[in-house]
């Protein structure tokens, strides 16, 4: 029986007197390209995948008139695959609608209520309070009065879908986006189209390590890439050594192809413009500081760089820390909005990372 646990709620046959446990992570199911599995049972490689739903034709709802047009989606985008473990908290994201007041987000898990299948049409959709409680339910519908919804907890390794549509202040529905597909594995079971490259933990010899934060435990992320207008994600750090910055490391989990860090100059305190950047282009990890090799960046003790991340598939999350934890004083996250780049930096949050510099003579 896989269970599903969204903002503490189970989501699953609630019946179950294990739901809404959080000791125990659900069980895994089939990565796409392997047999979606029958309850209580192994996927099996190399046979049928689980079917990928086909969106439905929106439709407004009778009597609204001109419907609100069906909101863009933004992630997690169609088909994307994540690697992270328990508790797996997921956030989804979508463009504004013009006259919308509020937002309906329906989240459908397959084999939570029949195995092989989808819950749609096997029970009926609970529509979740703005604020309060949540309703246990087999198939949530989420009201969110951003452009944006998060869940703590999804269930293990197994497929699920997404779609959204904007309710205006009379309270008529729009036009329903289609269905957005996505699924989870474990690294160990993960199924992808590309070979992936190892894990490269170490630095250049001749390096040593300058600058650092680690957060213990990691209590923030940060999701890097295009999400609400926000093209870049950047820690901003004060070196320590005047020499030649060759590799830097930072505290990643997800999956995505291709990952770009660059080191950027600082003007005010802000990211200002590249002075180099390494990109990999296939990345698997799982709360790993992975190493970024390959810069010949000059820095000089007492300035101020940012290393900026970047990427154009699937996502990543750069672990971190907030408010208390945020103790790392050279620095602080950053992000970037718009085409322009439009840089603000917060002082209460910041992310994992280690920096590698070959002192100068």
């Amino acid at each position: 029986m896989r269970l599903l646990e969204l903002a503490g709620v189970c989501f699953g046959v609630c019946a179950c007197v294990s739901c809404g446990s959080s000791s125990t992570p659900a069980t895994t199911a089939a990565p796409s390209g392997v047999t979606a599995p029958t309850s209580g049972t192994a996927p099996t490689p190399g046979t049928t995948p689980a079917p990928t739903p086909t969106p439905p034709t929106p439709t407004p709802t009778p009597g609204s008139g001109q419907a609100l047009s069906a909101p863009i989606q933004i992630s997690p985008n169609d088909g994307m695959i994540f690697t992270e473990t328990f508790p797996r908290p997921m956030t989804f994201t979508w463009q504004p609608v013009a006259g919308a007041a509020t937002y309906r987000v329906e989240v459908d898990c397959y084999h939570c209520c029949v195995a092989d299948k989808w819950c749609e049409g096997l029970v009926p959709p609970v529509v979740q309070p703005i604020n309060g409680v949540p309703i246990s339910t087999n198939l949530p519908i989420y009201q969110a009065t951003t452009t944006s919804y998060h869940i703590n907890s999804w269930v293990g390794a197994q497929p699920g879908r997404w779609k959204v549509w904007a309710v205006d202040s009379q309270g008529r529905e729009g036009l329903q986006s289609p269905w957005w597909q996505f699924d989870w594995c474990i690294p160990a079971g993960c199924s992808f189209p590309f070979p992936l490259p190892p894990p490269n933990p170490n630095p250049s010899p001749s390096s040593v390590l300058d600058q650092s934060f680690i957060p213990n435990p990691n209590t923030f992320s940060d999701i890097l890439g295009t999400v609400n207008g926000t093209c870049c994600i950047a820690q901003t750090f004060t070196a320590g050594i005047t020499g030649t910055l060759t590799d830097v490391q930072l505290l990643l989990t997800g999956f995505g192809t291709p990952l770009t860090i660059a080191i950027y100059d600082t003007v005010g305190g802000l990211p200002a413009t590249s002075q180099g950047s390494v990109t990999v282009p296939n990345l698997l990890l799982t709360d790993t500081y992975y190493d970024f090799a390959g810069f010949n960046v000059a820095v000089v003790k007492g300035r101020t760089y940012a290393i900026v991340a970047s990427w154009t598939a699937n996502q990543f999350n750069w672990q971190g820390a907030f408010s208390a934890g945020a103790t790392y004083g050279g620095g602080n996250r950053c992000r970037a909005s718009g085409v322009e780049r439009a840089w603000s930096c917060d002082s209460t949050v910041d992310l994992g990372f280690k920096t590698f510099v070959v002192g100068s003579n």
